[in-house]
Parts: C-alpha cells; structure tokens; sequence
C-alpha cells in the first residue's frame, strides 16, 4: 500500500482489443481470451496525499480522491484536483510517462473519518457528494460552485446512527440518498426542496 495515484489509458489499441475479447466464449475450446497486461501507467502522482490512499474516482476531468490516516489532523480529506497543469489536456500528459504534476482544485474536510472502506457518491449530474464518517455523520458537498472555495457542506444526522457510514448511494434522480452502516442499518435520506 502506498500513497500514489495512478492513471491508465483505456483507448489504447492493444486494450480494446482485449477489452473486446473478454466477451467472447468458445464453448469448444473452454478457454478464455488472453489478458493483455500494460505494466506501466501513463500517469502517477504522490504529490496529491501524504498517506494510503482509500478511493479515488473520475469527476469529469478532474480526480476527486480519498486517503486515510490514523490521526485526525492529518490528510482525511477529500481532495478535488487534476493531473498536470491547470490547462493541460489528458493527452498532453500522458505523452510524458514522467510528468507527474498534479494541481489541487479544493480539498473538502471530513471530520471523523480516519478508517478504512469509507466511500463516497456523487448524484448522477455530479452536482452532490455525499460521504459519511465513523460517528454516523454524512458530509453532502454542493460541487456546483463555480469557486471551488466557496463548496457549501451541509452534514446530515440522526441520534440513532452512530456508526461508520461505510457506503453511500444516490438515486438516479438525486432526491434519495442511501447511507449504509457497519451495524447493517440502512439510512434513508429525502431531498425536500
């Protein structure tokens, strides 16, 4: 385990190649496709967290990523950011297998959330995050602000959830939201207005 972020392409020849075989099944001969390995990423950063990085996920071009760390004070935030240079486009920085810039947009403070398998939802127009943490708190970030500054937070809770929240889920339309417990419960949460 490690702190790096890595980033493969997906469009490349020899991957969609295996992509494409991976669904094709010959029943006489019962083998399957051949794995096409690519060993090296076209990108890798360990400038963006200092410790084990937990989850990491695409938000349109940019990378919204999660560590975690033992103490409080210390990198458990959600980190909005993007690979190389603020205008640089994808294909500028994975020409370079050895530029590993990374710019951080905004980082989004989670209180209480040091432990292992904490994952975050984004609606499906990107326009909420929702995360929970260890005390039965969910953390919901307006990521609609046009300065990534000014990110409003609400945090949403209940006397009876006090257990880490380790998933989270919208519903397709945004107005339901999921929170699921360690203890197995289930959280229900309605957008009213």
């Amino acid at each position: 385990m490690d702190h790096d972020i890595k980033v493969w392409k997906l469009n490349d020849f020899y991957v969609q190649s295996a992509m494409k075989l991976s669904y094709v099944y010959n029943k006489q001969t019962s083998k399957s496709f051949q794995t096409f390995r690519q060993q090296f990423p076209d990108f890798t950063s360990r400038n963006v967290h200092g410790n084990y990085v937990d989850y990491v996920r695409w938000f349109e071009d940019l990378i919204i990523s999660k560590a975690c760390s033992v103490d409080e004070q210390d990198d458990n935030d959600i980190v909005i950011w993007k690979a190389g240079k603020f205008n640089q486009k994808w294909s500028d920085i994975t020409a370079s297998a050895k530029d590993t810039y990374s710019q951080t947009i905004t980082s989004l403070k989670i209180e209480k959330c040091r432990c292992w398998f904490m994952r975050y939802a984004l609606s499906s127009l990107n326009q909420v995050l929702a995360l929970g943490n260890e005390v039965g708190q969910t953390y919901l970030y307006n990521l609609t602000s046009t300065n990534p500054k000014k990110i409003q937070k609400c945090v949403l809770n209940h006397s009876k959830c006090t257990r880490a929240i380790r998933q989270t889920v919208f519903s397709r339309d945004g107005s339901i939201l999921i929170c699921v417990c360690e203890d197995g419960t289930l959280w229900r949460w309605d957008k009213t207005a």
